[in-house]
């Protein structure tokens, strides 16, 4: 990466959206800051999504001395775009930035050297913990089958007994006394 980078104001960005057999293809120009801002009009995005769009570069700006398109981010082949944010009405969606290069460095940058890697601090390990003794888990008691106890017992003793009628009582009466006496 080079290190002076500077906004171009005046490029010309492509987006392209393939909505079935049919591409969309629409353009803008960037701003001061190096952004665009691009309405694709027509495209239905419920039904294709984002993934059906890509950005790239289209043209450099006329007064530049940055002419050279790069692939940086993929700004010659076309770079996928990912949602920003959305709602009811509109879609926003972006790409990482593009860039155009130069034949010859810019003046300003002729003389200038690479700036050192940063130095990181490399702290020393922490310490290890301290050792603590844990002594084993006391031995799981062996297990006893115990049955369940008996179910209670109720005593129920016979219902008491109902009065019943009184028998019909039949006489019967002696033989009448004979007259004759019997022969012995």
């Amino acid at each position: 990466m080079s290190h002076g980078k500077k906004h171009l104001k005046g490029a010309v960005v492509e987006v392209t959206c393939k909505a079935g057999d049919k591409k969309i293809v629409s353009y803008g120009t960037t701003k001061i800051n190096g952004k665009f801002s691009i309405t694709v009009e027509g495209f239905e995005y419920r039904k294709y999504g984002a993934k059906a769009c890509k950005a790239k570069l289209h043209n450099a700006p006329k007064d530049s001395k940055c002419r050279i398109p790069t692939n940086l981010h993929w700004g010659i082949k076309g770079a996928n775009l990912k949602v920003k944010s959305k709602n009811n009405y509109e879609v926003v969606l972006y790409a990482k930035p593009f860039a155009y290069g130069s034949k010859t460095p810019y003046a300003e940058y002729k003389n200038l050297k690479p700036t050192p890697a940063p130095y990181y601090y490399k702290s020393p390990p922490p310490p290890s913990p301290t050792y603590v003794y844990k002594s084993p888990p006391p031995p799981t008691p062996t297990y006893v089958y115990k049955s369940p106890p008996p179910p209670a017992y109720y005593y129920k003793s016979p219902p008491p007994p109902t009065k019943s009628p009184p028998p019909h009582y039949y006489y019967e009466s002696p033989p009448p006394p004979s007259l004759k006496p019997t022969p012995v």
